[in-house]
């Protein structure tokens, strides 16, 4: 079996676990100076040729690759749903994270069902909004509300607040397939090294959005959109 993949042309053989790379041009040395930087050993040169294990090519193509984005124009809308505050900091530490638990409390306690009005039943979204705009992202500040998307505001349920999102441009990345909460963390980590121009604008940080589709059961193969404010 042979396909390409990023500019590499792949072989698979069959007696073997691992990928024999044949390297087309400049891509040789970039992959070879990724897998020195990731401090891999599970690769070895036969015969001048490059083998690597399926592990860790499939790593490297997830963090290589940019999601496929889309500039949107969305009308105004409004999520209900429950609010925490956050410090980006707290969110390195397993015993102070928020986020990750503010899911799990959606989906544990069901609130979801308490929500009236719902417009699309089960598709999730985790809104970021009044981002603090500090020089050091650790100490970044902001709000998330995990709900979902209504057709009208009334009776909000005791313990969760209605947020509405201004008519806004985003650039829409479609993310995944991958598990949870990985697939999340490397697709905001590979923010990082877009500029302007690869949003397709300045970025707003006003308000940021993960859409989760609600047909999705398998939380080890998750797709979600995610939504990125620009001017």
């Amino acid at each position: 079996m042979q396909q390409q993949i990023n500019g590499i042309q792949q072989n698979q053989e069959k007696e073997s676990n691992k990928l024999k790379f044949d390297f087309i041009n400049q891509r040789c040395d970039k992959f070879q100076l990724q897998i020195h930087n990731n401090n891999h050993i599970d690769y070895n040169f036969i015969d001048n040729e490059l083998w690597i294990s399926n592990e860790f090519i499939n790593k490297y193509q997830r963090k290589d690759m940019d999601p496929p984005k889309t500039l949107v124009q969305l009308d105004s809308f409004t999520i209900v749903g429950i609010q925490r505050n956050i410090i980006q900091k707290d969110e390195l530490d397993p015993q102070k994270a928020q986020i990750g638990r503010t899911f799990d409390e959606y989906y544990s306690k069901q609130l979801y069902d308490q929500i009236p009005n719902r417009l699309n039943p089960m598709r999730t979204h985790c809104l970021y909004f009044e981002l603090s705009d500090g020089q050091d992202w650790q100490e970044m500040k902001y709000k998330i509300v995990v709900g979902e998307q209504v057709s009208q505001v009334n009776n909000v349920p005791e313990g969760m607040v209605s947020i509405q999102v201004p008519a806004h441009h985003f650039c829409r990345f479609d993310c995944g397939p991958g598990p949870i909460p990985d697939v999340v963390i490397e697709a905001w980590q590979s923010l990082g090294k877009l500029n302007p121009e690869d949003f397709g604008g300045d970025r707003t940080h006003d308000f940021e959005l993960e859409v989760y589709p609600e047909d999705q059961l398998d939380r080890n193969s998750m797709k979600f959109h995610l939504y990125i404010g620009i001017q």
